[in-house]
Order: C-alpha cells, then structure tokens, then sequence
C-alpha cells in the first residue's frame, strides 16, 4: 500500500481518481493491516485530490474494529487539519 502511494505521486494528474477508487477499496479491506497501511500513508497524496476520502477516514478512525487502524485513520486527519 505505501508503496502504491509513491508511485502514485508521481503518475500524471490524470490518473488521480483511479489511484482514489483503489484507496477505497482498500479502506475496505478484511485485513486490518491494509486499512491500516492506506489510512496511515493517504497524506503522501495532495490535498485536493484526497478530500473525496475525508469522510471515509473519520469513519475508520471512529469506528473500525481495529484501534491501529482507528489510531492511523486519527493521525491522517490530523496531519490533514482535519480532526
């Protein structure tokens, strides 16, 4: 997951709303570890481009079974302004 996210940074803007559909899917994922790994690295992306998932990331820091996901989720909105 991180390792999508840095190669994401670096395709054309075009290609910014796949890398977002694939990042909600993985908000999704049955291991914890992968929602985990997304929530704590959606920062690398550009504000603008990730604001479509801010709802998406307060829902897992508030809600998902997992605290390391909650707690990974909480440090993106932070990092994001976005508590």
């Amino acid at each position: 997951v991180r390792n999508l996210l840095k190669v994401a940074i670096r395709l054309p803007e075009s290609t910014r709303g796949e890398v977002i559909g694939t990042l909600r899917e993985l908000f999704q994922d049955p291991h914890h570890h992968i929602r985990e790994a997304a929530a704590d690295t959606v920062h690398t992306l550009e504000f603008p481009h990730i604001r479509p998932l801010l709802a998406v990331l307060w829902q897992l820091a508030h809600k998902d079974a997992e605290a390391a996901v909650r707690t990974a989720a909480w440090e993106t909105l932070t990092r994001l302004g976005q508590e």
